[in-house]
């Protein structure tokens, strides 16, 4: 078995969906840059968030 150390570690799709729609938000509003506020508000649109 493979020690703690040693696992790959995956995002989870929430996670990959948050880091999208901040990204695309970015993209769409013709900034060059994601700011941590950006990815805030994605991840209070993301709908299986615990946060909420």
């Amino acid at each position: 078995p493979a020690s703690e150390e040693e696992r790959d570690t995956q995002p989870t799709l929430s996670f990959q969906r948050v880091l999208q729609r901040a990204v695309f938000h970015v993209q769409s509003s013709g900034r060059n840059e994601v700011t941590g506020a950006n990815v805030l508000v994605a991840i209070f649109s993301e709908q299986e968030s615990l946060w909420l």
